[in-house]
């Protein structure tokens, strides 16, 4: 006679042979057979999440957790659900509540890392654009009373490179959704004082207007680098935020004329 674990395993190989809609009904028989198998709800949110049946998904990491609440996969899958709803900051809890069960799972701790970026990245953006623009040095000492700088980070060439990495990627796929803007990444060496990451992103939309604003622009650039302790920093500009100086039309420019 079949046995729901069985009827998981036959759902696992056709799941690694990406045929998840068949995994899906194997994995629904097994449940059939043992309503209280964690695992297979598990399975099946999984297997839902790649049909993009993302409420059933969902439904099925709840009901994971219920029967299993110490085990991380649960938390797991209800973070990939919510981040497919673009939940990011329930998923982002999630995902720490499936770390707190088992610190050791690095595809946990990616996500954390991935959507904690992102998610601050959000805010970020959402309070530059509310904040009243940066142009003189009382502007500037005013925005710094609302840092919450903590301990500082140790430089690491691997965190560097990693970071960089991630830079160039949201640039390009910016790029590709038509959603570029002209600012200055930067990582900075220090944690905030809750000891979560730094988002140091400064927009610089006006500092190819001349000469005399680029300078400027650079003047501050140094400064905020300075004071975030920052490790790296990364510039994107789309060539239609600049005026100056358009080196592309100089002969020894190799990116031609695209953008």
């Amino acid at each position: 006679m079949t046995t729901a674990e069985e009827m998981k395993e036959e759902g696992n190989t056709l799941y690694k042979s990406k045929e998840w809609l068949k995994a899906a009904a194997v994995y629904t028989k097994g449940i059939k057979m043992d309503p209280e198998h964690a695992v297979l709800y598990s399975n099946r949110s999984a297997a839902f999440l790649q049909l993009l049946k993302v409420q059933k998904a969902l439904a099925d990491a709840e009901t994971c957790i219920k029967l299993r609440p110490t085990w991380e996969k649960g938390y797991f899958r209800k973070g990939c659900a919510l981040e497919a709803l673009e939940k990011f900051e329930q998923a982002l809890a999630c995902f720490r509540e499936a770390a707190e069960h088992n610190p050791k799972n690095t595809e946990v701790a990616r996500k954390i890392a991935n959507i904690a970026r992102y998610v601050n990245n959000l805010k970020r953006r959402s309070a530059s654009e509310q904040a009243a623009p940066v142009t003189t040095a009382e502007d500037y000492a005013e925005a710094k009373k609302d840092w919450k700088l903590g301990v500082s980070v140790a430089y690491d060439v691997k965190r560097v490179e990693s970071w960089a990495k991630a830079q160039l990627s949201e640039a390009t796929n910016n790029w590709i959704a038509g959603d570029m803007a002209a600012y200055v990444q930067f990582l900075p060496g220090k944690k905030d004082q809750d000891g979560d990451s730094i988002v140091g992103q400064v927009a610089v939309k006006e500092a190819f207007d001349s000469p005399d604003t680029l300078e400027n622009c650079c003047q501050f650039l140094r400064q905020y680098a300075q004071d975030m302790s920052s490790h790296a920093a990364c510039i994107v500009a789309p060539k239609s935020a600049i005026a100056f100086p358009q080196v592309w039309k100089k002969s020894a420019w190799k990116g031609g004329n695209a953008d």
